[in-house]
């Protein structure tokens, strides 16, 4: 009887590296050709720097492509459980690339729109905007599903060599990272613009602006409170999110209102707001 469930569990091990080996290969097909695209494209409005990050993150897309073909294969192909459980941890711990692969295309993006703002090249950037929305959400499907096949084969690793499953837990410190992360480039890019709007708009402006950040200063510090308290069970994590989404939503009502009230002058801080606004939403 022993023999006969660690031989379904070994079968369901075979067929979870499988399925993580079959959506590796259909993201390849539609995602590499994407990423040459955008790249051309950038080198023809001159984005030199933009299209040195597109072709950084092909490269890095690649490799990882390969790595997770690679472990697969050698955990399909090898009926040692200790080989199984340390392949398994390994692809656990390294499909955090896809995810920081994820965050370097939706940055682009950022990039991307606040150039169009600045440039007259707005069809061919409004282009390649809408295939990096195309490729991150691509991306986006495959990590889950990439995820979620994991998360089973470490799952069933674990009954394996019965270690306890930590899949949750290191789950939520990366989404945790990821979010610390976004909020510190939307920050900075906020005091930026307002940096560079001293000269134009009046001190009572200004110092609204200057609030604003302070709010979203402290917004930013609770995500690493929150992290910090992952494992004391007083705590709510997903109710801590909540909050934490509304404000985030708070910063964007206050933006987006600055930037109405800017007029023609407000493009910049309303492309900011509906930033903050996206943020707020993925956060919840």
């Amino acid at each position: 009887m022993i023999e006969l469930i660690y031989e379904n569990i070994l079968r369901k091990v075979s067929e979870k590296a499988g399925s993580i080996s079959k959506v590796v290969r259909e993201a390849k097909r539609k995602t590499l050709s994407i990423l040459k695209a955008i790249s051309n494209k950038l080198k023809q409005v001159d984005c030199a720097v933009l299209s040195e990050e597109a072709d950084g993150i092909t490269t890095e897309l690649n490799s990882i492509y390969k790595y997770l073909e690679q472990i697969s294969s050698e955990i399909d192909s090898t009926e040692s459980i200790e080989t199984i459980s340390n392949l398994s941890n390994e692809i656990n711990d390294n499909k955090k690339n896809l995810a920081d692969c994820m965050l370097r295309i939706n940055l682009l993006r950022f990039y991307v729109q606040l150039e169009t703002t600045r440039v007259h090249n707005e069809t061919t950037l409004s282009i390649v905007e809408d295939q990096l929305h195309r490729l991150y959400e691509a991306i986006s499907d495959s990590y889950q599903l990439i995820d979620t096949h994991i998360e089973h084969l470490c799952s069933y690793s674990s009954l394996l060599n019965d270690k306890p499953d930590k899949v949750h837990d290191e789950h939520r410190k990366k989404t945790l990272d990821d979010i610390a992360t976004q909020f510190n480039v939307l920050n900075f890019y906020l005091r930026t613009e307002i940096t560079k709007m001293r000269s134009v708009i009046s001190k009572e402006r200004e110092s609204r602006f200057m609030a604003i950040v302070d709010k979203a200063l402290e917004n930013a510090s609770k995500v690493y409170a929150i992290k910090s308290g992952l494992r004391n069970p007083e705590i709510n994590v997903d109710y801590e999110l909540t909050t934490l989404s509304k404000g985030i939503h708070s910063i964007y009502e206050s933006l987006n209102k600055e930037g109405i009230d800017m007029a023609d002058m407000g493009g910049t801080v309303l492309f900011l707001a509906y930033e903050y606004k996206r943020f707020a939403d993925a956060v919840n």
